[in-house]
């Protein structure tokens, strides 16, 4: 039962004797510690920070990638380009550059691929949401009165 000592206060047997150790003694040895333990968790946080930036950055990088492989969506103007090697540390000859004219849409792409499995309609928003021009794409409330989007839940 505590008996006015508070955390820490009281008898502490360490195998070879007994000693007393009162909370302001303990307080004050925690707080040596917090110091460094604090800074252990703090640079373990930032570094998994940083990794999952980079992560972020590898996924990002893959994803402009495979999206260049189709016509109109490499990086075109000069700013664009600009961008995209600051960002992914590039040399500007490593940028991709523009897919095989024979190349099909992204919007076929993703329609011939969803359609099996998805309703039409539910391919044709997809591919509309992946508009290379974000003028292009539909607004939320636009998506959700997509036309046949919805019908098998309905």
């Amino acid at each position: 039962m505590d008996r006015g000592e508070g955390f820490g206060g009281g008898n502490i047997n360490n195998g070879n004797n007994t000693t007393t150790e009162d909370a302001l003694s303990f307080g004050a040895k925690a707080g040596a510690l917090s110091p460094a333990l604090g800074g252990l968790l703090q640079a373990r946080a930032a570094a998994a920070a940083l990794e999952d930036d980079e992560t972020e950055r590898d996924a990002d990088w893959k994803m402009l990638v495979s999206m260049c492989e189709f016509p109109g969506y490499e990086p075109r103007t000069e700013s664009e380009r600009s961008y995209v090697c600051r960002q992914y540390g590039l040399d500007p000859a490593a940028l991709p550059g523009a897919a095989p004219a024979h190349r099909e849409s992204l919007r076929a792409f993703v329609k011939r691929k969803l359609c099996p499995r998805q309703p039409p309609g539910f391919a044709d928003l997809v591919a509309s949401m992946l508009a290379r021009d974000p003028n292009e794409r539909p607004t939320a409330e636009e998506a959700a009165r997509w036309p046949g989007a919805w019908e098998e839940l309905r």
